[in-house]
């Protein structure tokens, strides 16, 4: 993807990596309570609800649920 319409300029080439779960909100909450941080989100977007989390030794990933069918 062409990110260069909202990454700042400067900012490297970089992978983001998504995890499909059930409910995206309710996993957040999950790894909130294992130490980990939401850093963004919840939110909806047009392949589903995505959250920015933190794990507790400072890797980001992103959780997505309720990507639509036929997708």
């Amino acid at each position: 993807m062409d990110a260069s319409a909202f990454l700042p300029e400067g900012v490297p080439a970089h992978w983001r990596v998504y995890f499909g779960v059930e409910d995206a909100a309710a996993a957040a909450e999950q790894v909130v309570s294992l130490g980990g941080a939401v850093l963004a989100g919840p939110e909806d977007t047009p392949y589903g609800t995505v959250v920015t989390i933190q794990d507790p030794f400072g890797a980001q990933l992103l959780l997505a649920s309720g990507y639509p069918a036929g997708r």
